[in-house]
């Protein structure tokens, strides 16, 4: 009889040992905590891919992953009968000031950006003097 007892004593406890192991595999889990969504500052807000229009030409600008360089940029023009390209050649590495503004002397014009503080937006001017067509300027905008 003692040794049915201790049987059974030791049936509960390695029962009860089980139960909790297995209670640990299915039994409640914790609610995994939600993973914050990382804030981008306004530098990195406005890297990338950059396009405009103006009434006279089109231009496109990339911003470097930091957002401190303008890395590329293109132009082109029509007025009249007259079209063409401007397409600096060569790696550039334009500095964005600490204004948040960059400009480019292209020789026959010039091309100014300011980004906003947010960095979601970005004003400026281009403006090109185009042999037998004449200067054009304009104000530009571009909301991303």
């Amino acid at each position: 009889m003692k040794n049915s007892r201790f049987l059974i004593i030791l049936l509960v406890a390695f029962l009860a040992v089980g139960c909790d192991a297995v209670g640990g595999l299915v039994g409640p889990t914790a609610t995994p905590e939600p993973t914050p969504t990382p804030t981008m500052t306004p530098e990195e807000t406005r890297a990338g891919l950059w396009m405009g229009a103006t009434e006279f030409g089109a231009f496109t600008f990339v911003v470097s992953d930091d957002g401190m360089t303008v890395t590329d940029w293109s132009a082109s023009y029509y007025a009249g009968i007259t079209s063409g390209s401007i397409d600096p050649q060569g790696e550039l590495a334009i500095p964005i000031d600490e204004d948040n503004a960059f400009s480019i002397d292209f020789g026959s014009g010039i091309f100014e950006c300011q980004f906003s503080d947010d960095g979601h937006s970005a004003t400026g001017l281009y403006e090109i003097s185009i042999a037998l067509a004449g200067e054009y300027s304009e104000e530009w905008t571009i909301e991303r």
